[in-house]
């Protein structure tokens, strides 16, 4: 049985809001977590040789650090009073642009006519451009921009709750 820390468990559940400042400090000690785990294992397995093992851990740490962003990511979003499906467009949509354009390029032919090259490559460069803004947006929404203020339709800011908390406590006391 698995047994969580209680400091860890606001950024395992999509109830609530999650303030800009929590949820840059978790992102932050994640990715340094998962940093920290994925060179270990590259250096290991530099080390003793590309064994599985090594490459098997550094994907896993991978997985770990996505996974464990989605979350924090979604409950940004509800500080801010968007919706958690914005997370796709802000991360999904950047990815399928770039597979896109990947995918249209390898079906050029071996030395295609000056006209399509051109043509292929503009738009390419024109979709990755958006892809970039889309990844842009989604970073600034995520990271920079402060929360809603008071409540919205996904709770209270951190801070009111923490302090409704604290009253409801003093008042139960006296």
């Amino acid at each position: 049985m698995v047994t969580i820390p209680p400091a860890l468990l606001p950024f395992l559940t999509l109830d609530g809001r999650l303030s800009r400042h929590e949820a840059n400090t978790f992102k932050l000690g994640l990715y340094g977590a998962g940093g920290a785990l994925a060179a270990t294992s590259g250096v290991a397995g530099m080390a003793v040789g590309f064994v599985p093992v090594w490459e098997q851990l550094f994907l896993d740490a991978a997985k770990l650090v996505v996974l464990f962003s989605i979350i924090p990511n979604i409950r940004r979003l509800h500080d801010r009073g968007k919706s958690g499906w914005w997370l796709l467009l802000f991360s999904g949509m950047p990815w399928l642009t770039i597979g896109t354009v990947l995918f249209a390029l390898s079906l050029l032919p071996p030395s295609p006519p000056p006209v399509i090259a051109l043509s292929v490559a503009l738009t390419s460069l024109l979709a990755l451009i958006a892809a970039l803004g889309i990844m842009l947006w989604g970073a600034v929404e995520l990271t920079m921009r402060s929360g809603t203020p008071g409540p919205n339709k996904y709770g209270l800011p951190t801070g009111f709750r923490e302090a409704r908390t604290i009253v409801a406590d003093s008042t139960v006391m006296t």
